[in-house]
């Protein structure tokens, strides 16, 4: 079988074997992978009204002097409104190819955002619905039918499914902006991730392991944020809500132990003893004050905002009352 260069997607073989007759086959799509690595270069351009600048883009001339270099593709976009990428993106945290609960959690994420955006804005789930209907053949893939495959593809070729062309992009976006499609996929990611907490309210990474402290506090903040942008309301944070009830206690219980192992080390409470889990705690807590601190202990946790009288910058510490 000869590979065409730089063929880098999926191929479909046909095997048939004949005996007079009689004839019998197969035939399953492949996916072709590259030896090369693509790196991209970018460079942002920000400009104000009725103003001229102008950019040198440096690497990509001097890219003719490399021997190895195979330029792929060049893309200049623009927009007059930045919030506008922010959907673009939402759509690529669709397609992770693993079932962690950080990619189920995100693909939870881009499903409830995009519900919002259409609730709220209207007018913008009017052109979506335009978009979709461009060309609706074009929408179910092979790629899509074939899951292995398209794991396979997105795991070491992620830039063979990106968007050709603007109309291509506008499919993507409208698929994922579909309300039928939306409320399935969330639920769908909804029930992977109960599945994947535990009984003490961790998370695991993957379904049956053991519960893990940063993958806890990353969903928590991930629904601290929807919550912050009120795109969890109604049935939908009830349902989340369930999830929330156990997670927290959960943090509240690590960030004890924490203070435990300062009191057992004898540690010099007032210096900045917070590590980077501590403070990512800290940042997820701040969307749940409404939430009591679960203590275990006659000593409370204070969590104390300090501010440093050099540098000005907002510092906290975690002592004893």
């Amino acid at each position: 079988m000869e590979i065409p260069f730089n063929f880098n997607s999926a191929m479909t073989y046909r095997i048939v074997a004949k005996a007079g007759d009689n004839s019998d086959g197969e035939e399953m799509a492949i996916p072709i992978l590259t030896n090369r690595m693509l790196v991209t270069e970018s460079m942002p351009i920000n400009m104000r009204n009725q103003t001229t600048k102008t950019f040198r883009f440096d690497k990509l001339l001097n890219s003719g002097n490399s021997t190895t270099i195979t330029n792929h593709a060049l893309t200049v976009e623009y927009t007059s409104n930045p919030a506008w990428y922010a959907v673009q993106a939402l759509p690529y945290l669709m397609d992770y190819p693993y079932e962690c609960a950080e990619q189920t959690f995100n693909r939870y994420y881009a499903n409830t955002l995009a519900s919002y955006i259409s609730r709220s804005m209207p007018k913008i789930k009017t052109v979506f619905d335009r978009w979709k209907n461009l060309d609706t053949s074009a929408l179910m893939s092979n790629l899509e039918k074939n899951q292995e495959l398209k794991s396979a593809l997105l795991e070491e070729t992620p830039w063979v499914l990106e968007a050709q062309n603007e109309t291509q992009q506008k499919k993507n976006i409208a698929l994922l902006f579909d309300m039928v499609r939306m409320s399935a996929e969330q639920n769908k990611a909804f029930s992977k991730l109960k599945e994947m907490q535990s009984s003490n309210g961790g998370f695991t990474w993957f379904k049956g392991g053991r519960d893990d402290r940063y993958m806890t506090q990353y969903i928590a903040t991930g629904i601290g944020h929807l919550r912050k942008l009120n795109a969890l309301a109604g049935d939908n944070y009830q349902s989340i809500k369930t999830i929330i009830d156990k997670t927290i206690p959960y943090l509240d219980k690590k960030i004890k132990e924490d203070y435990d192992n300062l009191i057992k080390n004898k540690v010099k409470l007032s210096n900045n003893n917070l590590s980077s889990i501590q403070i990512q705690y800290l940042y997820m807590r701040s969307f749940s004050p409404s939430i009591k601190l679960q203590l275990h202990h006659k000593l409370p946790i204070i969590i104390l905002p300090g501010r440093q009288k050099n540098s000005g910058s907002a510092t906290a510490s975690i002592c004893r009352p």
